[in-house]
């Protein structure tokens, strides 16, 4: 099975390893649900395609899961989900990444002190909580741009204060203006 996570832009796809490899025999939902993907790809129905891109889905979500429960995952947006503390505030950043966040909105997500959490942070996650979160809200707003929106509107929708800060981080991180972004793959 293969999943496209967007490319190299988005966080997660640094945070996996190459490959997540898991007996079936040791996780009965993940042979169950197996099972379902093979006997939609065995048995041609109205639907099929559509079941087995849900439950592909599904599969790599508890993949995901198992692989930061086993410890199979280093530095990165992995490693930060799976920290008892650190986990709330990256879930905040994914969940509402216009928001002006300020370290200490963050620290106290994680009820953690100042030095303690961006030491922790920069430790597991592999960079400050800043630049994980400019970083992020540059690969949702490439993702947008891609869908046909504006810069402006991009812009306004991952956070930053102007289309013009919004395209210097892009050209900065990507290579290439926003507006160059339907033609990049």
């Amino acid at each position: 099975m293969k999943v496209d996570f967007g490319g190299n832009a988005n966080p997660l796809v640094g945070a996996l390893p190459d490959e997540l490899c898991f007996s079936l025999a040791d996780d009965l939902q993940l042979r169950e649900l197996s099972k379902l993907i093979v006997a939609e790809v065995n048995v041609a129905r109205c639907g099929g395609a559509s079941i087995r891109a849900r439950l592909s889905e599904v599969v790599v979500v508890l993949a995901i899961r198992k692989a930061i429960a086993v410890g199979t995952v280093d530095a990165g947006l992995l490693a930060g989900l799976a920290h008892p503390k650190l986990h709330v505030s990256l879930i905040a950043m994914h969940d509402d990444p216009a928001r002006n966040w300020q370290i200490a909105d963050l620290m106290a997500l994680a009820e953690m002190s100042r030095g303690p959490f961006i030491a922790a942070f920069k430790q597991t996650v592999g960079q400050s909580p800043g630049a994980y979160l400019n970083g992020w809200r540059l690969a949702l707003g490439r993702a947008q741009l891609r869908s046909g929106r504006s810069v402006k509107v991009v812009a306004a929708m991952v956070g930053f204060g102007s289309a013009a800060a919004f395209s210097r981080a892009f050209s900065r991180k990507f290579g290439y203006p926003p507006t160059q972004s339907k033609s990049q793959h």
